[in-house]
């Protein structure tokens, strides 16, 4: 009952703050204008920036591959399968728990822990952190970020090195982090606290170097793959939306696009961030002189291509694999990944 309280609270919370974002996308936006947009948009194009898009979750799975060698062996269908049903949980579900859900899949899958391979899954997400921060740090020497901005990155940097800090201990002295983990369970029950402990030392234990010289060199190239596949659906969208032309967009504008539209993933919001990758996708968007009608009519199609799709194929594999999902929020997968041993 609480459980169904809490998320009932974290979707509220969410709902308003998109209904704020929206409120911004919106209040200065000519709908007239926006609906001529929407209908000059090239479909063939966007269907392309949709096949592009689902490449990049491709690669997205075979790095995963690569994370989890060292704890199992599972091929790479197996992990794009896990990935999209995380991906749809995200898109339907509050508090980022799609994580959760791709952790049960595959841990389901390979007889594995699923806080193992949930670990594996933070190293990836923390892979992508720094790799966009590397983005972002080349790209703004062209192109001025908003102070905003700025501000986002410097903190997500400042969050990156600390959990970055806190796997390296729990790996080479977690003597310390479970001494600081003990301070802080000391008022709750002895079975929570023990959970707790139980959870942090299977995580542990998802931390693993990979297994050769060459499982590094083939995670970096096939990152910088991810990221520009990423770039590369912005870019077909310009096209689509024929931006290039009518107001000289360069093609490097869709890594700015890129940078700043993932900061919507990190503010609290409603699941599929909605409003949040509206607005930030139209201040994007007006660093190069483009109006706001355009813009949103962009915003608008290039969220529905990154969300849809992806949320239709996961339905697809949820449903295969026996997951409820018109009762996913509630079930046991979400609040104990380590069911798996």
């Amino acid at each position: 009952m609480k459980q169904k309280r809490s998320n009932g609270v974290k979707l509220c919370l969410g709902l308003l703050v998109s209904a704020f974002f929206l409120y911004l996308a919106f209040r200065q936006v000519d709908l007239q204008k926006l609906g001529e947009v929407l209908r000059k948009a090239d479909i063939v194009l966007l269907i392309l920036a949709v096949f592009v898009m689902f490449v990049s979750h491709w690669f997205r799975a075979i790095r995963h591959r690569y994370l989890l060698e060292p704890v199992k062996h599972i091929e790479s269908n197996s992990l794009f399968s896990a990935l999209m049903i995380g991906y749809m949980g995200n898109t339907i579900l509050p508090a980022h728990l799609g994580e959760f859900l791709r952790a049960y899949v595959i841990g389901k899958r390979g007889r594995i822990s699923g806080s193992a391979t949930l670990a594996t899954i933070v190293v990836e997400r923390i892979l992508d952190v720094l790799s966009l921060l590397i983005v972002m740090g080349v790209i703004i020497m062209v192109y001025p970020f908003p102070e905003t901005v700025r501000v986002s990155a410097y903190l997500t940097f400042t969050f990156v090195i600390g959990i970055t800090g806190f796997l390296v201990l729990l790996k080479l002295k977690p003597e310390i982090p479970f001494r600081v983990v003990e301070i802080f369970t000391k008022p709750f029950p002895h079975k929570i606290a023990l959970k707790i402990f139980k959870l942090l030392d299977s995580f542990r234990k998802g931390i693993v170097a990979l297994k050769d010289r060459k499982s590094y060199v083939i995670v970096f190239i096939v990152s910088i793959v991810i990221w520009v596949c990423y770039a590369g659906f912005f870019a077909v969208g310009f096209y689509a939306f024929d931006f290039v032309e009518l107001y000289n967009l360069p093609i490097g504008a869709s890594f700015v696009v890129l940078v700043i539209t993932t900061i919507s993933i990190l503010i609290p919001s409603s699941p599929g961030y909605v409003g949040t990758y509206h607005w930030l996708c139209m201040i994007s968007l007006s660093l190069f002189t483009i109006p706001e009608s355009p813009a949103l009519g962009y915003a608008i199609v290039m969220h529905a291509l990154s969300t849809i799709p992806i949320a239709l194929v996961g339905m697809f594999f949820a449903l295969r694999e026996g997951i409820n999902i018109s009762n996913m929020g509630r079930q046991r997968e979400l609040r104990e990944v380590t069911v798996i041993d």
